[in-house]
This record gives C-alpha cells, structure tokens and sequence, in this order.
C-alpha cells in the first residue's frame, strides 16, 4: 500500500510540473532546447504552480508521516515482545519450579506421604495430576499478575486453559520421550516450558 501511494504521489507531482503554465503571458513549451539556464527557468516557473507546490507538500508529507509509522511500529514491536518475555520468565520460573515440586510429593515419600510411596501406576496418575493441576493454577495466576503489574489487558481464565493445554502436551511429550519416539532433552524442555508457553499464549490471545 505503500508503494502504491508513493507512486501515486510521484506520478502527480511528475503531471503537476509538466502542466503548462503561463509566466507573463508567455507560455513555457517543454519541448525547447534543453540547457541548464532553460531547465532553471523552468523549473522556477513550474514551482510556482501552486498544483505542483500543494503536490510537492504532500509528497514531503507523506513520506516523513510513513517514516514516524515505521518507527512506531518497530518501537511498538519491541516494547511488545519485551513484556511477553517478562510474563513468560516469570511463569516459567513459577511452573518450572512446581514441575519438580509435585513429582517429588509423590515418588518421595515421607515430604507429604508416609512411605511406602504408592503403586507406580497409582503414583503416575497422582504426579501426573498434580502437575497438570498444579500448572494450571500457577501459571494462569502468574500470568495475569505478571500481566497486571505490566499494566496489560488479558483474560485470566483464558491464561488458565492456555496453561492446562500446555501442562497436557507438556506431559505428553515428555511420556512419548522416555518410549523413545523422540529426543529425551527435547521432551525435558518441553516438560519444563510448556506450561508458561501456554499461559503466555492464552492470556494475550484476542486482546
């Protein structure tokens, strides 16, 4: 669209000095001998055109008002992509820490339970739950108050479900990691950052 209006604005502005116009009664014809005197002369005439003077101002206008557009847009960019990663930081740090947290509750025993630690099925279903629990909560939470301090607008529920999504995927790929469909660091990661990922996603979705 840019380069629409700028080509727009030349080819006026090419017309507006082209337009013959009259200087003392005297018409200027552009097909004269061409000398620098003659291209002066000209060229001092056709700018008082006034068509080709209110061109030549909105040429000028327009490009310095495309070039203050650029700029904010770069700076709107990086002020934005500067409060996603403080919301997403913060949230991994608190997600990050609970998915050590809750495993520990359960294939511990004696923090929270008394030992014998329980079935290891009964004890994946537990870990599993307290994660995905876990994460939901916290990172929504975090989220929003990372949100709120920044003074942003975003939905705390949709930060919730944006959180439990990616508690699930994260837990999914970590399981699929120990069978051995993928790298086992990747599913590490993925265990780790998925939560706060989510969260993020989820709160900034639609505002």
């Amino acid at each position: 669209m840019f380069k629409v209006k700028v080509l727009l604005v030349i080819t006026l502005y090419i017309v507006a000095i082209t337009i013959p116009t009259y200087v003392d009664g005297h018409k200027i014809i552009l097909n004269e001998v061409t000398t620098p005197h003659n291209l002066w002369q000209q060229y001092h005439s056709f700018r008082l055109n006034p068509y080709a003077q209110v061109t030549e101002t909105r040429m000028f206008t327009t490009c310095m008002s495309t070039t203050e557009m650029g700029k904010n847009k770069k700076n709107n960019f990086i002020k934005t992509a500067a409060i996603y990663g403080l919301e997403w930081i913060g949230t991994a740090v608190v997600t990050g820490v609970w998915s050590i947290i809750g495993p520990l509750l359960v294939y511990f025993p004696g923090i929270t339970f008394p030992p014998p630690s329980p079935p290891p099925k009964h004890a994946f279903i537990l870990s599993s739950s307290l994660y995905v629990g876990g994460n939901t909560l916290l990172g929504g939470f975090s989220t929003w108050g990372i949100g709120k301090l920044l003074k942003q607008r975003g939905s705390l529920w949709r930060a919730c479900f944006g959180a439990c999504i990616g508690s699930v995927a994260g837990l999914l790929v970590l399981h699929y990691s120990h069978r051995g469909f993928m790298n086992e660091l990747y599913g590490v990661c993925f265990y780790f950052f998925a939560p706060s990922i989510g969260a993020v996603i989820g709160y900034n979705w639609g505002k």
